[in-house]
């Protein structure tokens, strides 16, 4: 029950909010060329799952906007963080982004006729040439993005969740109404699974090397690398 005037005032926002995101899903719809996009709301007015449920869709674009924008936005300070602190592993991710983006990209425009070779061209913007099969070629940005999110976790700590029944995790017996909450940065830095887990190493998501195991030289705990549990 919504009694209070601020609790109306919240409970109006929020519909006026779904009422808003509806709008854009329903305009996604009438668009003719709605498949080019491949964006998150495409994906998602695509997927089986999804696809006829208006409100399951309206709230994968709530949580992806509200909970995914900040994640996304700290994750990406950290590593511009790091990156700073460590300016040869930014020289390799610049280094392999023109490896695999920006020369076939040249390569291809020399081929088609737009440039001739060995035009020099000062103006190409790499957000443009960016799309979501060829980001995937950049596996050493990935590894350190990766490694952003381990060392600094975006969240902490993840949401309250109450044990309805008696369970057991390894030797702890977790009783019912016990309120559990998983420390995600634990996870992350646990020295039994990372090697100097306070060192900033990407290559340790290479599987080539050495860092890739755990310091017993096993393959780690598929739940050492849990940044969001899976969200």
């Amino acid at each position: 029950m919504y009694i209070l005037p601020y609790e109306r005032e919240i409970l109006a926002n929020c519909l006026e909010v779904r009422k808003t995101i509806q709008q854009v899903v329903d305009e996604r719809r009438r668009d003719p060329n709605a498949k080019e996009r491949g964006d998150f709301l495409q994906i998602i007015l695509e997927d089986e799952t999804t696809k006829d449920n208006n409100e399951l869709i309206v709230d994968e674009c709530l949580t992806f906007n509200f909970a995914g924008g900040t994640t996304s936005s700290v994750a990406g300070q950290n590593l511009i963080y790091l990156l700073c602190k460590h300016p040869h592993y930014f020289d390799q991710i610049r280094k392999e982004i023109d490896e695999q983006i920006v020369q076939p990209y040249l390569k291809a425009q020399v081929a088609a006729g737009t440039l001739a070779p060995g035009q020099v061209v000062s103006d190409i913007e790499l957000l443009d040439l960016l799309t979501f099969d060829n980001s995937g070629e950049l596996t050493f940005f990935q590894q350190c993005y990766n490694e952003a999110l381990r060392i600094q976790p975006p969240v902490n700590l993840s949401s309250l969740v109450k044990v309805m029944q008696e369970c057991k995790c390894d030797t702890v017996t977790i009783r019912p109404d016990t309120i559990v909450s998983i420390n995600m940065h634990r996870l992350c830095n646990d020295p039994a699974e990372w090697f100097c887990p306070d060192s900033f190493m990407p290559e340790r998501f290479d599987p080539k090397s050495p860092y890739y195991l755990t310091p017993a030289g096993k393959p780690r705990n598929p739940f050492s690398f849990s940044p969001y549990l899976g969200g």
